[in-house]
C-alpha cells in the first residue's frame, strides 16, 4: 500500500506540475512583458530540478516496482510495459529538453524563445499521459 501511495501521489505532482506550470508559463512567456517571462522561465527552471526531476525518477521505479510485486512483472501485465514505455518517450520529448534547457539556459534574456516547439511538445506529452492514464485504469494496451 505505501507503494501504491508513493506511485500515485509521485504521479499526481508530476502531472500537475507539467502540465499546469507549462501552461502558466507559455501563456506568461508569450503575452507578457520581458521582465515577467525571465521571471516565470526563472521558476519553471526551480520547478524542473525540484518537482519534475525527482518525481521522474520517482514515479516509474514506484510503478515498476508496483508491477513486479503484484502483477508479476511484464511478462504478465503487457499493459505496464506500454505504460512504462510511454512514459520514457514523454520524458524524451518534454522533460529531457526542459530539464537541459533550464540546467544550462543559455537564452534567459529572451523568454519568448522556444514557446512554440515547447507547446508542441507539451502536447505530446499530454496525449502520452492520457494514455499512460488509460493503460492504468483498464489494464488494457491500445497496440
Amino acid at each position: 500500500l505505501f507503494l501504491l501511495v508513493v506511485h500515485e501521489f509521485s504521479g499526481f505532482f508530476f502531472f500537475g506540475h507539467t502540465l499546469f506550470s507549462n501552461i502558466w508559463a507559455m501563456r506568461v512567456r508569450s503575452i507578457g512583458d520581458t521582465e515577467t517571462g525571465i521571471m516565470a522561465r526563472a521558476m519553471l527552471r526551480v520547478m524542473a530540478m525540484s518537482i519534475t526531476a525527482p518525481t521522474s525518477i520517482i514515479t516509474p521505479l514506484a510503478g515498476l516496482m508496483l508491477v513486479n510485486k503484484y502483477f508479476g512483472g511484464f511478462a504478465n501485465a503487457p499493459w505496464a510495459l506500454h505504460a512504462y514505455v510511454a512514459f520514457w518517450i514523454m520524458a524524451g520529448l518534454q522533460l529531457v529538453p526542459d530539464i537541459i534547457r533550464y540546467a544550462v539556459d543559455t537564452h534567459k534574456a529572451d523568454p519568448k524563445r522556444d514557446v512554440k516547439q515547447a507547446a508542441i511538445r507539451g502536447i505530446g506529452s499530454t496525449f502520452l499521459t492520457f494514455y499512460i492514464i488509460w493503460c492504468m485504469i483498464t489494464k488494457t494496451t491500445a497496440f
